[in-house]
């Protein structure tokens, strides 16, 4: 969770997932992730035409689910680092409200892409491990053409990094 302000804007985020794995033999393992991101921000932004501050507020949510094989390229005492490689399901959601403009944008529907990463264990214990990685993915950005009204889509990467704890059964 985060909050943070700005002399013009405040905002609030909240990120988090939840990660299930199966060993399948010493060296890979295949696991599911449930991901969330919930923002929200208001404030005033400067309305060029008008020359003018006007009201802002803007709220997003995106949830993902992927299926992912973990490949563990050194089973080490201290050490366990690994390449992650699946596929991931995304759906968002935004809606902005700009002075008295409001546009809200769905994700059409669910979007499978792929996914990879990498990451560290560091052990802690028999049953414990700082886990840290980092992913990435494909994606799409909505632009807003101000001249022309109308909204276009670029191609991104969406990446993630995450640390966190591991409990191994």
């Amino acid at each position: 969770m985060s909050e943070s302000n700005n002399l013009l804007s405040s905002s609030n985020k909240f990120r988090g997932s939840l990660s299930t794995a199966l060993d399948l033999g010493r060296y890979f393992r295949v696991g599911v992730t449930h991901r969330q991101e919930h923002e929200s921000q208001t404030g005033y932004t400067m309305d060029e035409q008008a020359e003018a501050l006007v009201p802002m507020q803007m709220k997003s949510v995106q949830y993902s689910n992927s299926v992912d094989l973990t490949l563990i390229l050194y089973y080490g005492k201290v050490f366990v680092p690994y390449l992650t490689f699946g596929a991931v399901r995304k759906n968002s959601a935004t809606r902005a409200r700009i002075g008295s403009q409001v546009v809200d944008n769905a994700s059409p529907g669910s979007v499978v892409v792929p996914n990879g990463g990498c990451g560290m264990g560091i052990r802690l214990n028999r049953n414990f491990s700082l886990k840290l990685s980092y992913n990435v993915s494909p994606s799409r950005k909505l632009l807003y053409d101000e001249s022309s009204g109308t909204f276009s889509q670029e191609n991104v990467l969406d990446s993630f990094t995450s640390v966190g704890i591991t409990y191994s059964i």
